[in-house]
């Protein structure tokens, strides 16, 4: 059940989460959608952006991915 007031970071934009995470250019070797635009990614470059909550008890860790045109983007855009 989620609690009343909490914003999660899926509900973050991606000039918050990408300023407060931290981004990783890795291979995506399983397929997965790039957060921007949608599009697979698949045995391509690509970066990871992680962002972790940690208080009582475990961590929490929320992973976006996007494409290196995207993230290109989005820097220019000031993200």
């Amino acid at each position: 059940m989620p609690i009343p007031g909490l914003v999660m970071p899926d509900d973050y934009d991606d000039k918050r989460f990408l300023s407060q995470g931290y981004n990783q250019l890795t291979w995506a070797l399983w397929p997965r959608r790039c957060h921007a635009s949608g599009k697979w990614l698949w045995l391509t470059q690509a970066y990871r952006a992680m962002y972790a909550i940690s208080g009582p008890g475990d961590p929490a860790i929320w992973i976006r991915w996007y494409s290196r045109k995207e993230m290109l983007v989005l820097k220019l855009k000031g993200c």
